[in-house]
């Protein structure tokens, strides 16, 4: 909707709307999929960020997996994986981190 009517019903800006919006479940489930199977259990926060006035869905997998110099490689092949489930102007709309957490710890004493 444009001018009055735009603002009379603004859109739901949650996380929820925005990958009901711009399709994103497939992509998560797989990268969560994915995660899990390499890594084992994953706690997964997913979060709406504002970057430039664009919104977008920030996903975040924290695992117990330690750290290692092939993590940001890994992390690099899930997002990649994730965005070929997504239309070519929807892959800026998700963006996912691989963290390492000892469930039960802090990140600090994971490290």
């Amino acid at each position: 909707p444009a001018g009055w009517l735009r603002r009379l019903l603004p859109r739901d800006r949650s996380a929820a709307a925005l990958i009901r919006r711009y399709r994103l479940w497939p992509a998560i489930e797989h990268a969560y999929e994915r995660v899990a199977r390499e890594m084992g259990p994953v706690r997964v926060e997913i979060s709406v960020e504002d970057d430039s006035r664009e919104r977008y869905v920030l996903m975040e997998c924290f695992t117990c997996e330690p750290t290692c110099d092939a993590a940001f490689d890994f992390q690099s092949a899930v997002q990649a994986e994730a965005d070929a489930l997504l239309r070519a102007g929807d892959r800026v709309r998700l963006s996912i981190f691989v963290r390492t957490e000892c469930l039960g710890a802090s990140t600090a004493d994971a490290v």
